[in-house]
């Protein structure tokens, strides 16, 4: 049982359940990503194009494209990101929108980046195994 509680944080994620007043297509859409370890990205529409927060994890293109044709819309119609914070679940569909304008936190730009390491080992394992990957 004290593995369970070990594990327990390995196997949780950002959105297991994603509520369905989230979901009020064409404005606004949460997709998830990652397998066991799920991440969200929220796609809300403005008035020149898509808001896209955070990007996901594993799969998270796909997600991200499924989400965008939910809507209406394609990769290109994305007009800017906000990324919540620097862990590299909320990067995985950078490639798709790397046209729009990033934005995040100054503190989090040396972080995202790999300029400075995040101080909790998740992260750094994390970073770690996707920077070997890349």
């Amino acid at each position: 049982m004290r593995l369970l509680w070990l594990l327990l944080p390995l196997l949780a994620g950002c959105a297991l359940h994603v509520p369905p007043e989230l979901q009020a297509p064409p404005q606004s859409l949460v997709v998830t990503s990652g397998g066991p370890n799920r991440s969200a990205t929220f796609l809300a529409r403005v008035d020149d194009g898509i808001l896209v927060i955070d990007l996901g994890w594993w799969g998270a293109e796909g997600a991200l494209r499924d989400g965008l044709r939910r809507l209406g819309a394609t990769p290109d119609d994305v007009v800017a990101v906000l990324l919540t914070h620097s862990h590299r679940d909320h990067i995985g569909a950078w490639r798709a929108v790397r046209h729009a304008p990033l934005y995040l936190a100054a503190p989090e730009v040396d972080l995202l980046f790999g300029r400075k390491e995040h101080g909790g080992w998740i992260p750094r394992w994390t970073n770690r195994a996707w920077c070997a990957g890349h």
